[in-house]
């Protein structure tokens, strides 16, 4: 298994709890965007990618403003952006 899905933390060193059993969805999500060779396959990983981001317990990371980028948080799991400047447009995927 990768460390994402067995990991007790994360990139940035904050302890990760979310569940193992999410945690493999998401690397099977990963799998099937990369490697989805049908268009039933496609089709799956595009229905497992819309639960997933609907569902989604973020695990946010923070980052400070830089380089024209205002500071914001970000999930690691669904990539889901939060602008934390007042002044900054809102966010998405």
């Amino acid at each position: 298994m990768p460390r994402s899905v067995l990991d007790l933390y994360c990139p940035s060193d904050h302890l990760v709890t979310t569940p193992t059993d999410r945690r493999m969805l998401w690397h099977l999500e990963s799998e099937l965007a990369v490697a989805a060779t049908n268009d039933r396959l496609r089709r799956l990983a595009s229905d497992l990618r819309r639960y997933l981001n609907d569902t989604c317990a973020h695990h946010w990371h923070e980052r400070e403003a830089e380089a024209g980028i205002p500071a914001h948080r970000q999930c690691l799991w669904c990539s889901d952006v939060e602008w934390l400047d007042a002044g900054s447009e809102g966010g998405g995927r």
